[in-house]
């Protein structure tokens, strides 16, 4: 998306200076809704480097008697991941002249732009996992026999080195009840810890289409509303909805029209998607340069946080080739 990176002159803006124009308005566009808060999981650091490791998992006693030595178990450990925070700033530039004699202040008020231009920012940052989640990326894990696989993969080793497990169905089909079957009873409800243990899924389940995609949307939404099986005609019941407890994120970051993705809830602590911020937003108010040049006027914006993966690749899993 092309963007202004030149400093705001009078040249530029010469409609501020005309006293026929009745009114000039801003922000006349309704904002869209943050996205990136409802794909990760977003929490505040202190760290410019986060590293994590977890322990999980141990296996099952096994058949032994009295007399017989001990079998011996111990912990697996999760696979280590690191988020480094990531700096981002801008800064606005006014001269002097034209706030001295524009007829509109609403070429200065640029607090809620900016806000905007962050959030942004932090949507497009967090869908690119998804969107980047084919191809091994630096995120990533290396895992149990020393490959490092993409987020989204059919072939993840877990911690033990003992099992293989997918959270990628590398098929083209739309959004159904077939499917989500398949995925919810397999893909995820079947997941093992590293010692073998079943995990938990008795929560809620996202269904996240690209709004690149209109009858993903529409599809993902009949089976989300709807009582009666919406890919029948004799009023079957929609059993999925009623076993499962759902609900449908289309995304407009989305970059792919063939691919749409089922996840566990955000607030599940095995959740790998995370967003770690430092520092969260910070904009300067419009004030002048200073000594080095007093007749501009400049406002700043700057915030630092980082994405990736923690613990596993567990509790995501997309469709679509």
């Amino acid at each position: 998306m092309a963007t202004s990176t030149s400093p705001t002159v009078a040249e530029q803006f010469t409609e501020v200076f005309n006293r026929n124009i009745e009114k000039i308005e801003r922000n006349v566009y309704d904002k869209s809704p943050a996205e990136y808060d409802k794909i990760l999981k977003v929490e505040k650091t202190t760290r410019l480097t986060d590293e994590f490791l977890g322990f999980q998992g141990i296996g099952r006693p096994v058949r032994n008697r009295d007399l017989e030595p001990l079998p011996q178990v111990s912990p697996n450990k999760t696979y280590k991941s690191v988020i480094r925070q990531v700096p981002y700033r801008s800064q606005l530039t006014i001269e002097e002249s034209l706030m001295r004699y524009s007829e509109s202040p609403e070429i200065f008020n640029n607090m809620e732009d900016m806000v905007e231009s962050e959030k942004s920012l932090k949507d497009a940052v967090a869908s690119d996992l998804f969107n980047n989640g084919f191809s091994a990326q630096a995120t990533d894990f290396t895992e149990a026999d020393n490959t490092q696989r993409a987020l989204f993969s059919t072939g993840h080793v877990t911690e033990d080195n003992n099992t293989i497990y997918s959270n990628y169905y590398n098929v083209a089909v739309p959004p159904n009840t077939d499917t989500l079957y398949l995925i919810i009873g397999q893909y995820l409800s079947r997941l093992k810890d590293g010692g073998g243990n079943f995990l938990g899924m008795d929560g809620e389940f996202t269904i996240i289409t690209p709004t690149l995609n209109s009858e993903f949307m529409k599809a993902a939404d009949q089976i989300v509303m709807s009582m009666d099986n919406p890919e029948t005609a004799n009023r079957a019941a929609n059993t999925v909805n009623r076993r499962f407890k759902l609900k449908h994120l289309p995304l407009n970051n989305l970059t792919s029209s063939t691919k749409w993705y089922v996840t566990v809830g955000t607030d599940r602590r095995y959740y790998p998607l995370v967003m770690r911020v430092g520092i969260d937003r910070e904009i300067t108010p419009l004030e002048k340069l200073g000594p080095q040049n007093p007749h501009a006027y400049v406002s700043t914006l700057r915030t630092h946080f980082g994405v990736g993966l923690r613990y596993s690749a567990r509790g995501v899993v997309a469709v679509g080739s």
